[in-house]
């Protein structure tokens, strides 16, 4: 797999890179295909947000991908958005979960959207699982030592930016 960063401006809700910096990155590539969320699926809109700026990285995406993967959980089948990105015939396929709505999903398949649910427990999301607190960093100054000059090592300054901060909870 490869992974790039987009760049641009970062939405802090979703940590997703928006603006004309990562529409202009995803001109540069072409993918298999481009695996979006939505804040609606319908057959009548097809795939919907509820901002333009990521309304719009996503008809980037489309745009150079060969396929269009969208994953939305049951809340948002259904649902109309503002914001148009694709029609429901250009969705390769719909990765939703139990609950969504029958008749919707009958009307996208109409549309030929191949549809997978998934099914099970609780998931991950549901699931209560203990969480081990991260380890706390334990090198000292003195044990990490410096490099000539009295600069310290690299990687020094981070550690020591943790451990002050934890000494003044």
């Amino acid at each position: 797999m490869h992974v790039i960063a987009l760049g641009g401006k970062v939405r802090e809700e979703e940590l997703a890179c928006v603006g004309p910096i990562a529409t202009a990155t995803l001109a540069r590539y072409r993918a298999d295909a481009a695996v979006i969320g939505a804040a609606g699926v319908s057959a009548g809109c097809g795939v919907t947000e509820f901002d333009d700026e990521l309304a719009e990285v996503s008809r980037a995406a489309i745009a150079h991908s060969s396929r269009l993967v969208v994953l939305a959980d049951a809340s948002k089948i259904g649902v109309d958005a503002h914001a148009v990105v694709a029609p429901a015939g250009a969705i390769s396929l719909l990765v939703t979960s139990a609950g969504a709505p029958e008749a919707e999903l009958d009307l996208l398949r109409a549309a030929g959207v191949r549809i997978v649910v998934a099914r099970g427990g609780a998931g991950r999301a549901g699931r209560q699982r203990h969480v081990r607190p991260a380890p706390q960093p334990t090198l000292s100054r003195r044990r990490a030592g410096r490099t000539g000059g009295g600069r310290p090592a690299p990687g020094e300054q981070r550690r020591t930016a943790v451990r002050s901060e934890e000494a003044g909870q």
